[in-house]
């Protein structure tokens, strides 16, 4: 991952906040990244009742870029 991210550079970032299109992206991007899917794990593991380090694998499996 640290090769990808090295990879981008400045000016790549600048196109993308001046795109209306590409901004709105990013952020459903990060919503989806950090409040969506935490929640969906989290409430999978209500749903199978899972208890102790599985739910809390599974909650940080959803946390996590890629699962």
């Amino acid at each position: 991952m640290i090769a990808v991210v090295a990879s981008c550079k400045v000016q790549l970032f600048r196109k993308m906040f001046k795109s209306p299109k590409a901004l709105k992206a990013a952020i459903v991007g990060v919503f989806c990244q950090f409040i969506f899917m935490p929640v969906v794990s989290y409430i999978l593991t209500l749903i199978f009742r899972l208890e102790g380090f599985t739910a809390l694998g599974l909650v940080l499996a959803g946390c996590m870029p890629g699962g």
